[in-house]
């Protein structure tokens, strides 16, 4: 299964598993359309904070 080109998986319990593979990022849901919508939430999130965290320095601890 994949859709939005995000791999999917349904487990025996019905569960949809979502991943992004660029991210390593995986969501589930109920239904497919669940699913996406939490990966696309976590994606969007994550996306945000990069935007406010100030630029790393090179050579700076971590």
């Amino acid at each position: 299964m994949s859709t939005a080109g995000f791999p999917a998986i349904r487990t025996a319990d019905g569960t949809v598993i979502v991943r992004d593979p660029k991210s390593g990022l995986a969501a589930s849901g109920r239904s497919l359309v669940e699913a996406l919508a939490e990966l696309r939430r976590l994606l969007a999130h994550r996306h945000a904070e990069a935007r406010r965290a100030p630029p790393a320095r090179e050579g700076a601890a971590a």
